[in-house]
């Protein structure tokens, strides 16, 4: 996603405010995800990165919504909001507060690595911006 492209697609009007965050406020909302991240962005890999990270949770009463991103590699490890509150642009008051709080320093901004089956993350992402650009396969063999 470029920034520009996002800022077309921008809606403020929520009732949470997008705070800065900590590691631990998205380790402790591993439950907002539908699925498990990949190695990449896994808990365990953003507990293991000594470089910098930006974290940020929106709040309202309480924390409703969190995302990291690792400028270093320049994508979004974790985008998450409590399945009880989607639908209510906190995802795009947080992508909004990393597209316009100056944490980007480059042109464009990439989430890897999204579940095949979450269509409702990939329909989001599309409208905030985002353009696919490929599909990655797992494959398994049995082995007796």
């Amino acid at each position: 996603m470029k920034p520009a492209d996002f800022k077309a697609h921008q809606d403020t009007h929520t009732c949470v405010s997008i705070e800065s965050g900590t590691r631990d406020d998205i380790l402790a909302h591993a439950a907002f995800l539908d699925w498990t991240p990949s190695w990449e962005n896994s808990f365990e890999a953003l507990q293991r990165i000594q470089d910098e990270v930006v974290y940020l949770k929106a709040v309202h009463d309480s924390t409703v919504g969190v995302l990291a991103y690792y400028p270093a590699l320049n994508w979004i490890m974790t985008l998450a909001v409590d399945p009880s509150r989607r639908r209510a642009r906190i995802a795009t008051a947080l992508l909004s507060k990393l597209v316009t709080g100056g944490f980007l320093q480059t042109e464009s901004v990439n989430l890897l690595n999204v579940d095949s089956t979450d269509t409702a993350m990939k329909q989001f992402l599309l409208h905030a911006g985002f353009q696919h650009l490929i599909s990655q396969y797992e494959m398994e063999k049995r082995i007796s």
